[in-house]
């Protein structure tokens, strides 16, 4: 469990992660060889064939670029269907849907409430589903470089990567006909508030040995709960230029550039696509968080699994697992050996 709050909150069977305020100043700075400490570096035992390496593991934080020239509107999940399974990896436990839309429209209403939706608009108008989009592949691809996985989610090598894969759709029903909880594991994103102010931002069973797969989808008690969660730009706001809306669409559907319009028009493009960035980055550190609860994880003094974090770490793209979590990662999950 993870909190946004002036305590840790700890108990048997769950854990949370707290958010202590906005201002980071007195927290110490972590080294920064932690971030780029491979996983089949660890002591733990390793697939065969293959040697541990200590190549440094990098995360891509970029939005997908736009395209200098008109292009027509994206369809749905165009953005996201790139975050497929590994078909490597067999073991339920370790096959995750990230769900988006396991809680009704509730992620949706929590983008608006972050200014990246027009409340005025359906959800799956272009502007709302297309933003949405962009959040949801930040988000994915922070998840999968914190499990030192590519931002696309493939592994990186012999004992480069761990043995977990992280998708963003709704998984075949006709390949995985058990569902959640027996063929793949899956937590829910959302919640019923939109504040910055503090509270648990997450909640997940502990699961020490990684023994089952899981089921983390009930609003506000059990899950990702996104609209509590703030980074240090994770807000469209007045000094953004406001909220979202039908003008902006040109911002997300891929048909503007930087230079393409005027000076006011590049700020506000980059306002938008800089707040789409954290606020996904933020999101795909909690979730990292609790997966790696219900992996084995528990909370530690630093990275990833501390128990009361802030808004620069939220928005950190290489906050990462400490030493001895990765150690635990290693062997809970094991590393790919291809």
């Amino acid at each position: 469990m993870i909190r946004f709050a002036t305590a840790t909150t700890t108990c048997a069977a769950l854990l949370a992660l707290a958010l202590v305020g906005c201002d980071t100043g007195s927290r110490e700075e972590r080294p920064t060889t932690t971030a780029t400490t491979n996983p089949g570096a660890t002591a733990s035992p390793a697939p065969s064939g293959g040697t541990s390496s200590t190549t440094p593991v990098t995360s891509s934080g970029a939005a997908p670029a736009s395209s200098s020239t008109p292009a027509a509107v994206p369809s749905a999940n165009s953005l996201i269907s790139v975050f497929q399974f590994d078909p490597t990896i067999t073991r339920a436990a370790n096959l995750w849907h990230i769900d988006f839309d396991g809680l009704g429209d509730v992620f949706h209403r929590n983008c608006v409430g972050h200014g990246l939706g027009v409340a005025s608009e359906p959800p799956d108008a272009p502007i709302n589903r297309l933003t949405r989009e962009r959040v949801i592949a930040a988000c994915m691809r922070r998840i999968n470089t914190a499990y030192f996985r590519t931002p696309e989610g493939n592994s990186q090598g012999p004992q480069q990567s761990l043995d977990i894969s992280f998708q963003a759709i709704t998984p075949d029903p006709a390949t995985y006909p058990d569902g959640p909880g027996r063929d793949y594991s899956r937590i829910c994103l959302g919640s019923r508030e939109n504040s910055c102010t503090g509270g648990t931002l997450g909640v997940e069973t502990v699961d020490p040995g990684n023994r089952r797969a899981e089921r983390a989808c009930v609003l506000n008690q059990l899950g990702t709960f996104a609209g509590r969660i703030c980074g240090q730009n994770s807000t469209l706001g007045r000094r953004a230029g406001g909220p979202l809306t039908l003008a902006d669409l040109k911002f997300v559907d891929g048909t503007y550039a930087l230079g393409n319009g005027t000076a006011q028009e590049d700020q506000r493009f980059q306002a938008i696509r800089a707040v789409i960035q954290d606020w996904g980055t933020s999101l795909g550190n909690v979730v990292a968080h609790e997966v790696g609860h219900s992996v084995g994880l528990n909370h530690v003094a630093d990275g990833i699994m501390i128990a009361t974090t802030n808004a620069r770490d939220l928005s950190d793209v290489n906050l990462p697992f400490t030493q001895p979590s990765i150690d635990v990662l290693a062997r809970n999950i094991g590393v790919t050996a291809q």
